[in-house]
């Protein structure tokens, strides 16, 4: 898959010529490029459409080399390393080059803090001790993290790397509701407001509005509770079984998924998850 395809065979000659250790460029070494042949198999109008049908063709044909494939990909295709299997001298190189160093990934503000010497000390300070652990088993994993100034994922490796298990003590986070906060709901859900509009006006999650409503409606307080869901995008429009189908055979048929998105009028990321979901490809 290539957008540059006059040049890319030539890429790899070159590559070969000069001693490039990858697989395909060693096979073309020891079977001479004579051998070889350089075909476009499709053509694509969009690169969405190109990175798809990469991935398409890796999976189905099974050309990924590093995951046992019988091919000369190094990658599952898409512009991406997923699926590439670094050996472990490459795996020392990286870690090499990034010890002391922070993710060229983080934000700004880290970036900013790291240049602070206490803030980078914090950082660099070695693992508590297993007696200092052993004092904390009934402390939660939010308060441990808090107190040594790490992730809760830390604290649970180093629980696992001395051995020590306890039971996770959840922090208590209810919040009794008050006569007013009822009143509050009760008027904004007859006003027809949302959940995540409820939710903002009391300062409390959309799960929390949502069983206090069911809550009220128990007590006879308010009469019906609507199907009221948190995050619901309201241009959504639930698949059809004629679309399912229409998707299954126009990919069948080998059509592009532009041309589908334009018969069913959606975006071509919604067809291309719908067609994985429904096993069409």
């Amino acid at each position: 898959m290539s957008r540059k395809v006059k040049s890319r065979w030539k890429g790899h000659l070159h590559a070969a010529a000069s001693g490039a250790g990858h697989a395909l460029h060693r096979a073309i070494r020891k079977y001479r490029p004579e051998n070889f042949d350089f075909v476009i198999i499709e053509e694509c109008y969009s690169l969405f459409e190109l990175l798809y049908q990469e991935r398409r063709y890796i999976r189905e044909l099974n050309t990924n080399f590093c995951m046992g494939g019988h091919g000369y990909n190094l990658t599952n295709g898409g512009e991406s390393i997923e699926g590439y299997r670094f050996n472990v001298e490459q795996k020392r190189k990286i870690a090499l080059s990034r010890r002391g160093k922070p993710s060229p990934k983080s934000s700004t503000f880290f970036l900013e803090m790291w240049k602070n010497d206490e803030y980078r000390k914090k950082l660099e300070s070695p693992r508590p001790s297993i007696e200092e652990l052993s004092q904390l088993l009934n402390s939660t994993w939010s308060e441990i993290s808090t107190k040594f100034n790490v992730s809760v994922v830390t604290v649970k490796k180093w629980f696992k790397i001395y051995g020590l298990s306890k039971i996770q003590t959840k922090a208590k986070t209810h919040r009794s509701w008050s006569q007013r906060e009822d009143n509050v709901l009760i008027h904004n859900f007859t006003l027809g407001k949302t959940c995540n509009e409820i939710g903002v006006i009391l300062n409390r999650s959309m799960t929390s509005i949502l069983k206090r409503l069911q809550a009220l409606k128990t007590k006879g307080l308010i009469n019906v509770v609507n199907e009221l869901k948190p995050n619901v995008n309201p241009k959504h429009k639930p698949w059809s079984p004629e679309e399912d189908g229409i998707i299954i055979i126009m990919v069948s048929n080998g059509r592009l998924l532009e041309e589908i998105a334009k018969i069913l009028k959606r975006s071509i990321c919604s067809v291309a998850n719908r067609a994985g979901r429904i096993g069409a490809y």
